[in-house]
């Protein structure tokens, strides 16, 4: 299964954009010139599904993407990548994506797409540029507990939960990367 991160193009700020909200900001010129040159890089990895943010910028993204590709791809809007959902929450979301789909295209925001990023993949991630792509390959696991995700609520002396990917104690106890980074693009 793979699942392509990507964060929508570059945006003005709202000042710039004459918008108020936030939501409503678009992409800027330069961010769909960026948008279709990542495109190109989905040319041959060809998602079955693009799961995108209800911000406008996220939106035009994904149509920016759709257009580029060609492609008949299904496009579903979910307000979990609006950014303000947890990532485990998210990362539950998209697992029941993939029982249908192996290859899932995410159109969101930062910090959610670097915060998922990291979790999958069991390490730190600097967070992705307006205009990036991340495509990571999701590994293989063994149910853990009631699924992919923590088995344990206990807290180690890190302040992460111990039993985690994310812990440093627990050792026989992690459960390893989620993820393995397959390839990245800026624009």
């Amino acid at each position: 299964m793979i699942l392509y991160l990507l964060r929508h193009g570059h945006s003005p700020n709202k000042k710039e954009a004459g918008v108020s909200r936030d939501e409503d900001r678009p992409l800027s010129s330069q961010g769909q010139q960026d948008i279709r040159k990542i495109a190109q890089a989905l040319q041959k990895e060809t998602p079955h599904l693009l799961l995108s943010s209800p911000l406008k910028r996220a939106q035009q993204t994904s149509q920016q993407v759709l257009q580029s590709l060609k492609k008949d791809l299904p496009l579903r809007t979910l307000e979990a990548l609006s950014g303000n959902t947890a990532v485990e929450k998210l990362w539950t979301i998209l697992q029941r994506e993939f029982q249908d789909h192996s290859k899932i295209l995410v159109v969101g925001h930062q910090p959610q797409l670097g915060a998922l990023a990291s979790y999958l993949m069991g390490q730190a991630s600097p967070g992705l540029s307006p205009g990036e792509i991340l495509a990571l390959e999701i590994l293989d696991h063994p149910p853990l507990t009631s699924g992919w995700g923590p088995p344990s609520n206990t807290l180690g002396s890190s302040g992460a939960p111990v039993g985690t990917r994310n812990s440093v104690e627990g050792v026989g106890g992690t459960a390893g990367p989620l993820a393995k980074l397959l390839w990245h693009k800026n624009p």
